[in-house]
């Protein structure tokens, strides 16, 4: 017997009651991926083993047996996986496909959902009836399937515009979103922010939530439901997205910074939210410049947080620098160079005239604990007036670097070698006169101190 007649007959046992077999299913597994011309016998496209085993497999996933159906669905894609989504349609009809995934199985819906996901283009499907069942699975709670409806959707918008139309002009979204349900709303978060990353115009009702939920007066108040928000508007903002989508969402931005400014008499706020918020922030600051000094004048953000140690750690380390040095410049003037001060400094020192404020000098760095200046100079060697002041005008922290013995610390051995590989791979005329004593340093870091030695020794073994 041939491998599909084989095949085919194991299914119609398991069909009978029968257990599955894995050494069998997975031989057939592997012979399938590898030996295309089981797909066409005599040039008939209805007499292939798609036909012969397909139906077969689909009826098993049906079905309760015995055994790991994840060998069926394996199976089946094995059978499709050379196979056009017009070729899919061939075998199985558009009305199967929705059958499929209108069953409650989940190994069969995800397997009906790989199919359509082969689209191609994705706006074949856009006006079929398959769109909308998938964003019905995507809006049930309780459906297993839904991480690949979820990919499946997203991949589709991504390929055809008619496509992203029909998914935004479901009532499934809006439903989603005025659910006042978390997990359905984190669902369409996700969603959300797949499908704006492709710059598509998305309608407004859909980013903007309700009030209380940036409301902790409110009787419905969920503090993780609102952190969802928060990263939610977080990662929209830095990631592209069309110039007009923070518009849309300004009136939440105000409420949470207003939240924010309140936070003193909400401890969730404090212990759920705050740095998320911040986070926030650093995405306005430099995303949005102009509406986080609007936010900033209005509830006062930065000089709200000063009086806070850890609340002055996270505005100084997570907004804009340069906002920083524009609008709070007398709050420079109060940062010290000392390990306690780290996260401020390496935020910083990334713009220039910041950096100079600061005032950071080779006495200063070599002051510091030997490790912090490594995760200072991480920072200050990416920049190239930083760059510039280390090769030029700080020898001796130069030198700390390049002889440094005996690291014997991990964690500083590992914050050594990152600064010396980042120095090794700029040009010989950046370096300098410090070129050499880099190449060496780094070498010995990769190799081991007696690198040059054993080579010598082996040379001299050899010659001898």
């Amino acid at each position: 017997m041939t491998i599909v007649s084989t095949t085919k007959a194991h299914l119609q046992a398991v069909l009978k009651g029968s257990p599955l077999d894995p050494e069998l299913l997975n031989k057939a597994i592997d012979q399938l991926k590898l030996d295309k011309s089981l797909f066409v016998k005599d040039n008939a496209p209805d007499n292939t083993v798609i036909v012969e085993l397909l139906p077969l497999a689909i009826e098993i996933l049906k079905t309760p047996v015995a055994g790991d159906v994840t060998l069926i669905t394996d199976l089946i894609q094995a059978l499709l996986a050379h196979t056009s989504f017009e070729d899919v349609v061939y075998f199985i009809s558009t009305d199967q496909l929705l059958a499929g995934l209108d069953s409650g199985v989940p190994a069969l819906q995800n397997v009906c959902v790989a199919q359509i996901a082969k689209a191609s283009p994705a706006d074949l499907v856009a006006n079929t009836p398959l769109v909308d069942k998938l964003l019905e699975l995507f809006a049930d709670k309780d459906n297993q399937a839904v991480q690949s409806v979820q990919d499946t959707l997203v991949h589709l918008a991504s390929n055809g515009e008619l496509v992203v139309r029909r998914i935004f002009g479901s009532p499934q979204l809006s439903n989603m979103k005025n659910s006042d349900d978390a997990v359905l709303q984190s669902r369409l978060m996700a969603l959300l922010e797949s499908v704006l990353k492709l710059e598509y115009p998305v309608d407004s009702n859909l980013l903007v939530f309700d009030d209380k939920v940036f409301d902790p007066t409110s009787p419905s108040w969920d503090v993780l439901q609102t952190v969802s928000v928060v990263q939610f508007y977080r990662t929209i903002i830095e990631n592209p997205h069309l110039p007009t989508l923070v518009k849309t969402i300004v009136g939440p931005l105000e409420a949470i910074t207003k939240m924010f400014s309140q936070r003193n008499e909400f401890e969730d706020v404090k212990m759920f939210l705050l740095s998320e918020i911040y986070m926030l922030f650093r995405g306005l600051s430099y995303k949005e410049y102009d509406l986080f000094k609007s936010l900033d004048d209005r509830f006062n953000i930065v000089n709200s947080s000063l009086a806070d140690r850890e609340e002055r750690v996270s505005a100084l380390t997570f907004i804009n620098p340069r906002y920083i040095f524009e609008f709070k410049n007398s709050v420079i003037a109060d940062v010290r160079i000392m390990s306690a001060e780290l996260p401020i400094l390496r935020n910083l020192v990334t713009y220039e005239p910041s950096f100079t404020q600061l005032g950071l000098n080779q006495q200063n760095l070599l002051n510091l604990v030997y490790g912090d200046m490594l995760i200072l100079l991480l920072v200050v060697i990416r920049t190239p007036f930083g760059l510039k002041k280390l090769l030029h005008e700080w020898p001796q922290v130069m030198t700390a670097i390049i002889n440094k013995e005996n690291v014997r610390e991990p964690e500083i051995f590992n914050l050594r070698r990152e600064v010396l590989e980042f120095l090794y791979n700029k040009p010989a005329a950046t370096l300098g006169a410090w070129y050499g004593g880099v190449k060496e340093a780094y070498k010995e870091v990769i190799l081991g101190a007696g690198y040059g030695q054993e080579v010598q020794a082996i040379v001299a073994d050899k010659a001898a």
